[in-house]
């Protein structure tokens, strides 16, 4: 297994959209808002795996879709992260995470993130570091957050998206 610590913060979420089309997600395929942004998106996919996720009100939002590390510890067959496959690994703190989605939304390139992880030293480890970016991002930065970690915690669904949620 291949791991890159040189790369910088963006180079490595670079890294993770080669894969990133087979974390299935809020992704919409012919939400007819989506069309509108068309080729734009598309550039943009290009450089950052950004997809459009539609909302409740039927609207699309460009979301940043990345992963907190490739790095698992798991080697789970269906799975293009698992341990066993040769593929290149990177890692970002929740410092370096929180500081690449506020640059990439002050650029306008994503409105938002929908953040992923490999399983590095358990589960429970893996979830404190993705609250622990959600936390930075809420109050080093005051991003606004749609669903937070903790939403989704033993329950399964987090609270409905409010219909002019942008961010």
């Amino acid at each position: 297994m291949f791991y890159n610590e040189t790369m910088d913060t963006l180079e490595k979420i670079k890294s993770f959209s080669i894969n990133m089309p087979f974390e299935a997600a809020e992704d919409v395929q012919f939400c007819q808002n989506a069309i509108k942004y068309g080729q734009e998106i598309e550039q943009l996919k290009e450089r950052f795996p950004v997809t459009q996720a539609c909302l409740p009100n039927g609207q699309t939002i460009p979301l940043l879709k990345t992963m907190q590390t490739s790095v698992c510890e798991n080697n789970c067959n269906y799975c293009v992260f698992r341990s066993g496959r040769d593929t290149p690994r990177a890692a970002l703190t929740p410092d370096e995470m929180a500081k690449a989605v506020v640059k990439l939304s002050d650029a306008g390139i994503a409105k938002g993130v929908f953040l992923s992880s490999g399983i590095v030293n358990g589960g429970v480890r893996t979830q404190d570091r993705i609250i622990a970016t959600a936390e930075v991002l809420r109050n080093r930065y005051h991003y606004p957050l749609l669903h937070s970690p903790e939403d989704h915690a033993g329950c399964g669904k987090g609270p409905d998206l409010p219909g002019d949620a942008v961010g």
